[in-house]
């Protein structure tokens, strides 16, 4: 009997050891989308500000002609597409924390998850998500509005 209880509280240790360090596991996994969005959107705002900075520069300080204007959009179409690629990927992250909670739900025993009241935009990744779409669109659009009337001040004359 002593070995079957020696064997049975082994093998619940066993089992507790796993079971904390699958927790352990998840969270770390839950820490690192969470830390890889919040810089992202930080490099994302950098970049964003550096580009649009540099560009406001040359055309203020070089005062480049009409064509070297409408050759300055091209950087706002790359930055458009980048805040839409952005948008994407905190779509991606947004399913991979949602998939990690879960998980971690389950490990701590199908826990209750808090019910929160989204916004009527969503919730905050949606509300991120969206943010880059529309800053995305705003950058797309401000550069073919640029581009037309450099190309059309071009052929005007």
């Amino acid at each position: 009997m002593d070995q079957d209880a020696a064997s049975s509280t082994h093998r619940a240790h066993v089992s507790d050891t796993l079971q904390r360090q699958r927790i352990e596991y998840w969270t770390k996994r839950l820490d690192h989308t969470l830390t890889h969005t919040q810089t992202s959107s930080q490099l994302i705002y950098l970049v964003d500000g550096a580009v649009l900075a540099l560009l406001a520069f040359v055309v203020e300080k070089l005062r480049p002609p009409v064509i070297g204007i409408a050759f300055l959009t091209i950087p706002i179409f790359f930055l458009a597409l980048l805040n839409y690629y952005h948008a994407s990927l905190i779509k991606c992250q947004h399913a991979w924390y949602k998939a990690i909670d879960s998980r971690l739900l389950e490990l701590l025993g199908n826990e209750e998850r808090l019910k929160l009241e989204p916004s009527e935009l969503g919730g905050t990744h949606e509300i991120y998500r969206r943010m880059h779409l529309v800053i995305a669109t705003f950058l797309g659009l401000s550069a073919a509005v640029i581009a037309c009337y450099a190309l059309f001040s071009i052929y005007a004359h």
